[in-house]
């Protein structure tokens, strides 16, 4: 019984002190526009099997249905500024039966993979997306934007279409 309770006690400590911790880069913006599409943060944690959670939040109530036409944006850089620096991009959208997605890709040819999203919390959402600070070139920066109302809800227009309406600023990892 004694050894069994050690053993026990040893696998926790082991399993808490080996765990990997996530990293989290938070890109955030002020509450600067009187609209619905205000983005409050944009964050990517970095999950131990390789891949990222993507959450993004905002100043208001954010009612699910306008991500049918205002896909949410997340940019994935190397260089604030520079002309090319995105070189992935990630959307969080409504497909056409509804259901919240998370896209990536990029637009050469690696374009255009999807997963399920969902809602957090009234004004939050989170999607997983492959970790692209660990892609090759690294990714090193991250800005978010919510996005005015793009034509059409397929993955290459919802990743890639949309004047940007609020967006954060440029965060290196």
């Amino acid at each position: 019984m004694a050894r069994s309770v050690l053993l026990v006690i040893f696998v926790a400590v082991l399993t808490l002190v080996g765990a990997p911790t996530a990293s989290a880069v938070t890109a955030s913006d002020p509450d600067d526009v009187d609209a619905t599409l205000d983005l409050r943060l944009v964050t990517v944690t970095s999950l131990a099997n390789g891949n990222a959670h993507v959450t993004f939040a905002f100043w208001n109530r954010f009612p699910a249905w306008l991500l049918s036409r205002h896909p949410l944006h997340l940019d994935w850089g190397t260089e604030e500024g520079v002309p090319g620096s995105v070189y992935i991009n990630t959307a969080l959208y409504r497909n056409k039966s509804g259901k919240l997605r998370i896209a990536w890709g990029e637009s050469g040819s690696a374009c255009c993979f999807s997963k399920p999203a969902r809602r957090i919390s009234a004004s939050a959402f989170r999607g997983k997306v492959p970790n692209f600070f660990d892609a090759e070139p690294p990714a090193s920066m991250i800005r978010g934007w919510s996005s005015r109302k793009v034509r059409c809800d397929r993955r290459s227009c919802v990743l890639f279409e949309g004047r940007k309406l609020d967006k954060t600023r440029w965060v290196r990892q």
